[in-house]
């Protein structure tokens, strides 16, 4: 028998297959990864930000 971890809090009996615990393991990394490429993307423009902004020829209007 497979428990998740959540029925290991609640104290539940029900049972997760092992296709539910596969996918449940994919979409948690699947959503690490998404949340450090977010932190790596958004630090990345921080630093290039200013220099762009300073190598950006202003437009005269």
């Amino acid at each position: 028998m497979v428990y998740g971890a959540a029925d290991l809090v609640s104290g539940s009996d029900e049972v997760v297959s092992e296709p539910q615990k596969w996918f449940l393991a994919v979409q948690i990394s699947f959503l690490a990864a998404t949340k450090r490429f977010l932190a790596a993307r958004s630090a990345y423009q921080a630093m290039r930000c200013p220099l762009r902004l300073e190598l950006k020829p202003q437009a005269k209007k």
